[in-house]
């Protein structure tokens, strides 16, 4: 009986209290910082997509832009801004 380890008195539910803590503490608010930033950049995309569609063919012109190219122009401007706010957020 010697070599048997020792089971603690609530050790599993004392592990699994300790996994619930690190999931509401840690995991979940990342988990929700990445979704609003998913949002933030959904919401700066489209609302850049609307006004260059608002545009004339001739102001779009005046950017450099043709109209068939507006989609293209918000997803990447999206993607500059996630990249601008991970840099913000790293201190660099």
């Amino acid at each position: 009986m010697a070599d048997q380890p020792r089971h603690i008195p609530y050790e599993e539910e004392a592990q699994l209290m300790t996994d619930v803590i690190e999931f509401f503490v840690h995991k979940l608010p990342h988990a929700i910082s990445e979704t609003m930033d998913h949002l933030d950049e959904a919401a700066l995309s489209a609302g850049l997509a609307q006004s260059l569609q608002q545009m004339t063919d001739r102001e779009l012109a005046g950017l450099g832009l043709h109209r068939d190219e507006i989609s293209g122009v918000a997803a990447a401007t999206a993607g500059l801004f996630k990249v601008a706010h991970k840099k913000a957020n790293s201190g660099s």
